[in-house]
């Protein structure tokens, strides 16, 4: 980026490549790029996956064609590969009597396996249905179930929405005690 040289194609590649359809011509490195490769040095740059330690090389080559200021962020080759291994899942819901699934992504397993935790036990999360009817819901404030008592308990959201999907949408809420 922003160098005004220009580099040699020879005739015969340029002859092989116009056997090939649509091939442009290579990007390739003046005389003076090619005389700065040669001044620099690889790096080696962390992983972008949250939780892995390992590496990956930038080369010289990459470093001076590079156009952004900001560092690249790339995988680690043992990353690449393990994300490669890895499916989309369904998982089931965590509201219980719901039926509903969310689609756990390669990326976010491999996250997950490298945060130290085991894919056989995913992380409990709701179906985007759930997720929608609690976006409306709030908590409730409801009395004790002692009569003599003046206090409240906290009917949450979640637990309204779990009891609507046990009993029915107009089952009342449940009589529980206060905390104290």
């Amino acid at each position: 980026s922003g160098c005004s040289g220009s580099c040699h194609w020879p005739r015969y590649q340029q002859l092989k490549a116009s056997l090939r359809e649509h091939q442009e011509p290579p990007r390739l490195f003046c005389e003076g790029c090619r005389q700065k490769v040669k001044e620099m040095t690889d790096q080696e740059l962390p992983c972008r996956v949250n939780g892995c330690n390992h590496t990956w090389t930038w080369t010289r080559q990459q470093q001076l064609a590079w156009e952004s200021e900001q560092m690249p962020s790339q995988m680690c080759a043992e990353c690449r590969h393990t994300l490669k291994r890895l499916h989309e899942r369904e998982v089931r819901c965590r509201v219980r009597n719901c039926r509903g699934v969310w689609y756990w992504k390669p990326y976010q397993q491999l996250e997950y396996m490298r945060a130290g935790k085991d894919l056989r036990q995913p992380p409990r999360r709701m179906c985007e249905e759930c997720v929608e009817k609690l976006k409306d819901r709030a908590d409730q404030e409801l009395p004790c179930k002692i009569s003599e008592c003046q206090r409240t308990w906290t009917f949450t959201a979640f637990a309204q929405h779990e009891n609507e999907l046990m009993n029915g949408p107009e089952a009342p809420p449940p009589e529980r005690m206060c905390q104290e």
